[in-house]
């Protein structure tokens, strides 16, 4: 499969293996290119932010920021995420949506501090980040068994051939000839 239909397309089936190193391999790629832009842009270095050092800022242009650096890796995560319910011979709705919904829930703390201006005490800040926190992390486990754990349907399905080669493929002229 070509690489921009892997990253991009929503039609096909790819193997467990290839959901998970994608996955891992387009996320950090992001966060290394989030973070360059972000110390280009804002002026801060995660690293002290994470040290104790300054905190990031808050804002609706750092927020905006954030939000739309992240589309383009929500985008390839629920094409993979597509690919994968695919090969379990499912429609991808239920991944894709479970997929964007846990993904764009993380940034409703923020959004939401920000259009109370900044009105919700600590403690009522902290509840609802938590929540929503452990509502994502339930997300992402069920996404995580079954879309990376779960096996694929054995050999071709609705969606195509086996990412494995298991099966053949009827139009398959080299497997009429061993047969």
């Amino acid at each position: 499969m070509p690489l921009k239909d892997l990253l991009f397309s929503f039609e096909g089936r790819i193997r467990r293996r290839d959901w998970w190193l994608w996955s891992i391999g387009i996320g950090i790629v992001w966060a290394v290119v989030f973070a360059a832009l972000s110390a280009v842009l804002f002026g801060l270095s995660f690293m002290t932010a994470l040290a104790g050092g300054p905190e990031l800022p808050q804002g609706w242009a750092f927020t905006a920021y954030s939000l739309i650096t992240f589309i383009p890796l929500l985008w390839v995560q629920a094409a993979l995420a597509a690919k994968r319910a695919h090969d379990r011979n499912h429609r991808a709705q239920i991944a894709v949506g479970l997929t964007v919904v846990a993904s764009l829930a993380s940034f409703a703390p923020e959004i939401e501090d920000l259009a109370t201006n900044a009105a919700l005490t600590e403690n009522v800040f902290n509840t609802l980040y938590m929540a929503t926190n452990f509502a994502i992390a339930v997300v992402n486990l069920y996404l995580m068994v079954v879309l990376g754990f779960l096996d694929g349907t054995q050999g071709p399905n609705r969606f195509g051939r086996s990412p494995k080669g298991i099966g053949g493929d009827p139009a398959d002229k080299a497997a009429d000839v061993f047969s």
